[in-house]
C-alpha cells in the first residue's frame, strides 16, 4: 500500500520535549482519523576505536582532560611550520635576537576599562580550557621527518603515532613551563615605534613564551643555533620550496608531562599560532637621524614569522579502564546491549540498527499484531520468508508528523556527571559519514554558536534541577519519511560526541582489535567532532534495561479509524 506522508513543520519545531503534542486532528479535520504513537526500539551497540586519523583536525589539543568515568586521555602535538614566504632575503647584518612563539586561547571579552591615563585594558574570559591542574610543558625541536606520501596515496597520521615515533621526536628543548595552567590576563607588550619611542600594546590571552638572546633567563647559544639556521641561510635552498624546507626544518613538538590525577587542557587553533624570529640589522640614517653611528648607520627592527601549517598531528593517548574493557568486549549485534559507552577522541561511538527485526506473519504473510496493533517480534530464520519492522511500517497507511529518538543518560553507570557531561551529541549516516536531511533542514544549523546549532534536529543535553544530565532527543522526522516511501535505503545510523555540531566532516579510526563486532582491526569512518572531542558518556541501550530508560525511536501518526 503507498504511504501518505505529512510534516507538520510547526509541530516539530514546537513539540514539548516530554510528550508528542496531540496535531492530527487538526491537520485533517475530520472525525475519520485519529493521532497515535508507535515506539520502535533499535538495536543498538558500539564500536570501539584502537586510534583515530588526526592530522587534519580544524582544531587541536594539548594536556590531560580527566573523565570521571573513562579516566585520563593526555594530549600532545606535533607539527610543520611554514615560513612567511619562501627565498626570504634577511637584510646584511641581521642579529637575531629572540624567538616568541605565541598560540592565542580561545576567549571572549567580558568588559573593557580606561584609566585616567588614557590607557584600556580588557578583562576576558577563557573558552574550551578545561581543568586547571598544573600540567609541565615542553616544546622541542622535532628531528622527525613528517613525510606527505605514502606510496602513491597521501599520508594519514594515527592518535598513537606520536608516541610511536620514538627519541626523534625530542630534538633541542626549545621551551619549559612548569605547572602550566592557561591564564585569562591581556598580555603586555613592550616596544619601539618608528622614532625610538618605547610604547606598549596589549594582546588576547595566549600561551606567549620567548626565547631570548641577552638578559634574564636567556639561552644565547640556542638563539646563536637559530641565527645559523635560518638567518644566516638567506636565499639559500633550504629555503628555496616547502619540500625542502621541511626537511631542513621537521617541525616542534608539543610534549606533556602529567601526573596521573593531573587535569588540565586546551582546545586551540594552531593554525592561529606563530613561531617568529625577531632580530635587528643596521640600515641607512635617514636626513636629520640623531641616532647614527660613526658609520652613518641606525638600528631596526623586523621579524619574520612562521605559521604551524601542513602535517599537523594530534596524539591522542587514553585507554579505557579495566573494567569498562570488560563491558566493552560484550557488543550483542543482534539484540542489543545494556549500555552505550560514548567516548570523544580515541573513544566509541553507539550503532543503531532501525527496523531490523523480524515479525510475526501468518501462513498467507500477512502480519500477526497484539492487541494494540503493534507487530510480535520473531527471531528471524533467514529465509525470504522473513518480514521485519521496516515491512510493518511501509504496509502500514500512516501520516508520520514527527519522529524522534529519545536516549536517557545512565546516571548510576556514569558517575559524577554535571559539567564533565557533553552538552551534544551528533547522529549520521554510518556508511556514508553524511549528516541526515533533518539536519540539512534545520534552519538553526550552521550556527554563529555551536552550542546552539542544530538543535532542533539534535537536542542539546536535557538536565535535570540537580544539572544532571536526563536524555538527548534527535528528531529524525523526514529521514524516518523518507525511508518508508523508499526515497533512501534504511542503513545504520551512528550516535557520537560531538564538540561542535557544525563541523560534519568525517576521518578515519581503526577499530578495537579484539572488540565484537570485528575480530581484527579494520578502518572505519567517524566524525571529526568526535575525535576533538574530549568528554564522554553513557547512554541506555535497549537490553534488560528499566523500561521507562529505553532508547526508543517514538513515531507519532495519524491514521483512518477504518485500518
Amino acid at each position: 500500500m503507498k504511504l501518505t506522508v505529512l510534516v507538520t513543520v510547526m509541530f516539530v519545531f514546537g513539540a514539548c520535549d516530554d510528550d508528542f503534542n496531540t496535531v492530527g486532528s487538526e491537520v485533517i479535520g475530520g472525525v475519520n482519523f485519529e493521532d497515535e504513537l508507535y515506539s520502535s526500539f533499535p538495536v543498538a551497540y558500539n564500536k570501539v576505536f584502537e586510534k583515530v586519523e588526526t592530522n587534519a583536525l580544524p582544531v587541536n589539543l594539548i594536556g590531560a582532560y580527566q573523565d570521571p568515568l573513562y579516566g585520563q586521555t593526555k594530549y600532545e602535538v606535533v607539527s610543520q611550520l611554514r615560513p612567511r614566504s619562501f627565498n626570504p632575503n634577511f637584510e646584511d647584518g641581521a642579529v637575531l635576537d629572540s624567538i616568541v612563539l605565541s598560540i592565542p586561547y580561545f576567549s571572549n571579552v567580558v568588559s573593557t576599562q580606561t584609566n585616567e591615563s588614557g590607557i584600556t585594558s580588557t578583562t576576558y574570559a577563557l573558552d574550551s580550557i578545561y581543568g586547571n591542574t598544573p600540567i609541565n610543558l615542553k616544546i622541542y625541536e622535532s628531528n622527525f621527518f613528517l613525510r606527505d606520501i605514502d606510496g602513491e596515496q597521501e599520508q594519514k597520521y594515527y592518535s598513537d603515532d606520536i608516541k610511536n615515533f620514538g627519541n626523534a621526536l625530542k630534538g633541542d628543548l626549545l621551551f619549559e613551563v612548569p605547572n602550566f595552567v592557561p591564564s585569562a590576563e591581556e598580555i603586555k607588550l613592550k616596544g619601539l615605534n618608528e622614532e625610538g619611542d618605547e610604547v606598549s600594546s596589549r594582546i588576547s590571552p595566549r600561551l606567549r613564551l620567548v626565547l631570548k638572546a641577552s638578559g634574564e633567563d636567556a639561552k644565547p647559544l640556542l638563539v646563536q643555533k637559530f641565527q645559523e639556521r635560518f638567518i644566516d641561510q638567506s636565499q639559500s635552498i633550504v629555503f628555496s620550496n616547502e619540500n625542502n624546507f621541511n626537511n631542513y626544518f621537521r617541525g616542534i613538538y608539543f610534549h606533556v608531562d602529567a601526573d596521573a590525577d593531573a587535569d588540565n587542557l586546551m582546545l586551540f587553533d594552531i593554525s592561529d599560532a606563530q613561531f617568529t624570529l625577531h632580530y635587528s640589522f643596521l640600515k641607512n640614517a635617514g636626513e636629520g637621524d640623531t641616532n647614527a653611528n660613526a658609520n652613518g648607520k641606525v638600528k631596526d627592527f623586523n621579524d619574520f614569522p612562521f605559521t604551524f601549517a601542513n602535517n599537523i598531528i594530534n596524539s591522542i593517548d587514553f585507554d579505557f579502564k579495566s573494567d569498562l574493557v570488560g563491558k566493552l568486549e560484550v557488543q550483542d549485534t543482534i539484540n542489543g546491549v545494556q549500555n552505550l559507552y560514548i567516548k570523544g577522541g580515541e573513544g566509541a561511538y553507539a550503532v543503531l540498527d532501525l527496523f531490523g527485526k523480524c515479525v510475526a506473519t501468518d501462513a498467507d504473510g500477512d502480519f500477526i499484531v497484539d492487541e494494540e496493533g503493534n507487530p510480535i517480534f520473531v527471531d528471524c530464520t533467514n529465509t525470504d520468508a522473513d518480514r521485519t519492522e521496516l515491512d510493518f511500517l511501509k504496509d502500514a497507511d500512516w501520516l508520520i508528523n514527527d519522529a524522534a529518538l529519545k536516549l536517557y543518560v545512565n546516571q548510576e553507570e556514569l558517575g559524577t556527571g554535571g559539567a564533565t557531561e557533553p552538552e551534544r551529541i551528533y547522529i549520521f549516516n554510518l556508511e556514508t559519514g553524511t549528516t541526515l536531511v533533518d539536519y540539512t533542514a534545520d534552519p538553526t544549523s550552521n550556527g554563529t554558536s555551536p552550542i546552539n546549532s542544530a538543535v532542533n534536529h539534535l537536542g542539546r543535553l536535557d538536565r535535570g534541577t540537580d544539572a544532571l544530565g536526563d536524555f538527548y532527543r534527535i528528531r529524525l522526522t523526514q529521514h524516518i519519511i523518507n525511508i518508508l516511501d523508499n526515497t533512501i535505503e534504511n542503513t545504520k545510523l551512528g550516535i557520537a560526541v560531538s564538540q561542535n555540531v557544525n563541523v560534519i566532516n568525517m576521518t578515519e579510526g581503526v577499530l578495537e582489535k579484539n572488540m565484537p563486532p570485528d575480530t581484527t582491526p579494520m578502518e572505519e569512518i567517524i566524525p571529526v567532532s568526535s575525535v576533538i572531542s574530549h568528554e564522554g558518556t553513557v547512554i541506555y541501550g535497549n537490553n534488560t534495561v528499566p523500561e521507562e530508560k529505553q532508547l526508543k525511536l517514538d513515531i507519532f501518526y495519524t491514521r483512518s479509524k477504518s485500518n
